[in-house]
């Protein structure tokens, strides 16, 4: 998006060229593996492949719920571009009358930053492990306005004893229980998310609950799962053909 025009045709000129040759390399592979059911359906739509999902690990070690009552704001934490959505969840702050923090920084930063206009939207720079930590662990939720893949941070999040809100599509879809874990909204419209944000009571999300969501993507889990899809298709590639 940023790029110049000629950068931008040149793209464009060589696409279909590269995808022709993505689609032959993909026959090549033995085996996928998919990080979130939304790959899994993109690999099988582009290279009618099956696939396995194996959900990426959150260091849950790292981010513990803190005692006491949470503060009166929520969080982002994202890099500042487009598609991330960051707009949305400044827009559904600003009419539900909240307090927003956004740890992350990127191309978006300006213009996110005068759309903002207000001292109860707070940007802040990406954050050390304990610092976002701390902010994890005292804000009323996450907001997760984009699409993603998958994300990690709606599980450090939960990991922290936070509940999350975020965007019914995407991995969202695989990490949010609503009601459970956070609340998932089917609309990109910020009245939507405003409304939400007015009536959202953090009380009623279990911070160990969502620390024990959270810990069923833990690095040791996603390691083990690795480890055995790995011997697995190993042991298949090296027995060859069946007679």
């Amino acid at each position: 998006g940023r790029a110049g025009l000629l950068t931008r045709a040149a793209a464009h000129a060589v696409r279909p060229y590269l995808q022709k040759w993505d689609v032959r390399s993909a026959a090549r592979v033995h085996h996928f593996i998919a990080n979130s059911r939304t790959v899994q359906r993109r690999i099988e739509h582009l290279y009618e492949r099956p696939s396995e999902i194996i959900h990426p690990p959150v260091a849950c070690e790292t981010f513990k719920p803190q005692p006491g009552k949470s503060e009166d704001w929520f969080l982002v934490v994202s890099a500042l571009s487009g598609y991330k959505r960051v707009d949305l969840a400044i827009e559904a702050v600003r009419r539900a009358g909240a307090r927003l923090k956004i740890v992350g920084g990127g191309p978006d930063l300006a213009r996110l930053q005068a759309m903002a206009g207000s001292s109860e939207i707070e940007f802040l720079p990406w954050q050390d492990a304990a610092g976002l930590a701390d902010l994890y662990a005292h804000s009323r939720a996450l907001l997760f306005p984009g699409v993603e893949d998958f994300g990690i941070t709606p599980l450090e999040s939960m990991a922290s004893g936070r509940p999350v809100i975020a965007l019914d599509a995407g991995g969202a879809q695989e990490t949010v229980l609503p009601g459970t874990t956070g609340e998932l909204i089917d609309s990109l419209d910020p009245d939507v998310w405003a409304a939400q944000l007015r009536r959202f009571d953090p009380v009623a999300y279990a911070p160990d609950v969502l620390r024990a969501h959270a810990r069923t993507f833990d690095r040791h889990l996603y390691c083990d799962r690795m480890v055995d899809s790995l011997e697995v298709q190993w042991a298949s590639h090296t027995a060859g053909p069946a007679a």
